[in-house]
């Protein structure tokens, strides 16, 4: 029996499967340049182990800009590499035993224009998931503006993780575009304690009683006014105000499902975000990792004209660089990294965009790559709930807050891009009465940001958040003076 194959540390770019992709000639020449396959022989200390031999098939890999599949075995001493894997990932062959085969993981900032260059196909570029989470709220303005400046541009699959009242029933896939377009649908049942969620997560209740000890040394209260990223959960028969932790409760039932269907080897890149964003324009998602990698690079042709110490929103407005129409895939090939230190680094980056802190970091959306796409994009609460006495410091904070902690927690490199996005809502006074569990319903509080009173003057929508917004409307109109749009805040 060939040796067992483990899957490789995070920090690793692939995930090996048994086989290999094609058989190889061992009188042919590598070809790094224009070849479609080669091999090297394995020494003695590469092939000692099939994890030996793993990672000196992936080191020789790394240095044949063509390789992209790698087939290695310390049985035969042999590491194949391939330009393209027509087997990868279900169907590779194994006539021959004790191979396996890894897909080089490159920091996707390789285009369609350039896979078909290198005969690569889909092959060469990076898998995205988009992850929606919450409610089915914006309706089909913001869900049209989803798949036509993000999804489709970024070749994006789309999942979905909904809350749903069961004396309702699950939404009809016919009530939303998005339940049609979503390749995953997770309905999760909405409760009044969302900590019994929490409960399922720790295969315990521990964590109440810690945050119930915080509460009473606060004098009944927890968070500002009350609120904090628990917020939706019962805490000594006190339901804590706010939706922070609906969000990551739902977020966590997502990781399980995440995790149960191996989707972290169908998937490179993770997005997770609310269903209630309108997308103003274009969101280039390679070209956001292209200028977080630049830097590190030594490159950066795309920044030309900009001051070394200009923050990233301020170039943008003069840029356009994620909304521009124009072919660029010329600037994203000189820009694609090839070292697998920059790959490794590319695995640690987070991005999320500017504005709407709170006082930690935005929680509405947040793009992950690698190991993080499950601890820092889905299952983010866990070492709060499972460890919850070690984490007591931060238990008062906010949902943004949480988000700022627990990045740090994770060891995760932030990286902020200009915002193309903002909240929209259904107007006060549209509602229907007594429909407030509705897939549309907002909730409204001291806290809750109601939309405005009247339609924004650009794209006719009732706006949540002025500042993104603004913000917003730099990015997408480039540095026309924005300070004269208005949004009328309903009056409470």
């Amino acid at each position: 029996m060939p040796p067992t194959i483990k899957d490789l540390t995070p920090t690793t770019p692939g995930i090996a499967r048994r086989g290999f992709c094609a058989f190889t000639d061992e009188k042919v020449p590598n070809d790094c340049a224009a070849g479609q396959s080669g091999r090297w022989s394995l020494n003695a200390s590469a092939s000692a182990s099939l994890d030996s031999a793993e990672v000196a098939c992936m080191q020789l890999c790394g240095t044949c800009s063509r390789c992209r599949f790698a087939s290695f075995s310390a049985m035969h001493k042999d590491c194949s590499w391939f330009a393209g894997c027509a087997a990868w990932p279900d169907k590779l062959l194994d006539t021959v035993p004790g191979f396996a085969t890894v897909r080089r993981r490159i920091p996707g900032f390789a285009t369609a224009a350039h896979s078909r260059r290198a005969g690569l196909g889909d092959n060469g570029r990076l898998r995205t998931l988009v992850v929606l989470v919450g409610s089915l709220r914006g309706g089909e303005p913001a869900w049209q503006s989803l798949a036509r400046n993000v999804l489709e541009p970024n070749r994006a699959d789309l999942a979905l993780s909904l809350g749903y009242f069961a004396s309702q029933g699950q939404p009809a896939p016919a009530s939303s575009s998005l339940l049609q377009r979503a390749k995953f649908v997770w309905w999760t049942v909405e409760v009044e304690d969302w900590g019994v969620y929490f409960d399922a997560l720790g295969n315990s209740t521990a964590w109440r009683q810690v945050v119930a000890d915080v509460r009473r040394a606060n004098g009944g209260s927890i968070g500002f006014a009350g609120h904090c990223g628990l917020g939706g959960s019962h805490v000594d028969g006190v339901r804590v105000p706010g939706t922070a932790g609906i969000n990551f409760a739902l977020r966590w039932r997502a990781a399980a499902r995440f995790e149960a269907l191996g989707l972290a080897e169908q998937y490179d890149r993770l997005v997770v975000t609310r269903t209630d964003h309108y997308y103003a324009c274009r969101l280039d998602l390679d070209l956001i990792e292209a200028d977080a990698a630049a830097p590190q690079l030594g490159r950066g042709r795309h920044l030309e004209g900009t001051e070394p110490n200009t923050t990233l929103h301020e170039r943008l407005p003069q840029q356009g660089r994620y909304l521009e129409e124009k072919d660029t895939s010329s600037d994203r090939e000189t820009l694609s990294p090839s070292t697998d230190e920059e790959a490794n680094a590319a695995l640690r980056r987070v991005y999320v965009p500017e504005g709407e802190d709170w006082y930690g970091i935005n929680d509405r959306f947040i793009m992950c790559r690698g190991a993080l796409m499950l601890s820092a994009c889905l299952a983010m609460i866990e070492p709060i709930i499972t460890h919850t006495a070690e984490h007591k410091a931060a238990l008062s904070y906010s949902g943004e807050g949480y988000n700022r902690y627990l990045l740090s927690h994770f060891h995760a490199e932030l990286h902020r891009f200009p915002r193309n996005h903002f909240l929209i809502g259904q107007p006060l006074g549209a509602r229907v009465a007594g429909d407030r569990n509705s897939p549309l319903a907002e909730v409204t509080s001291a806290f809750s940001h109601a939309p405005s009173e009247t339609p924004d003057e650009v794209f006719g929508l009732h706006v949540k958040y002025a500042a993104e917004y603004r913000l917003t409307l730099r990015t997408c109109f480039h540095n026309r003076d924005v300070s004269a749009f208005s949004v009328r805040r309903v009056r409470q």
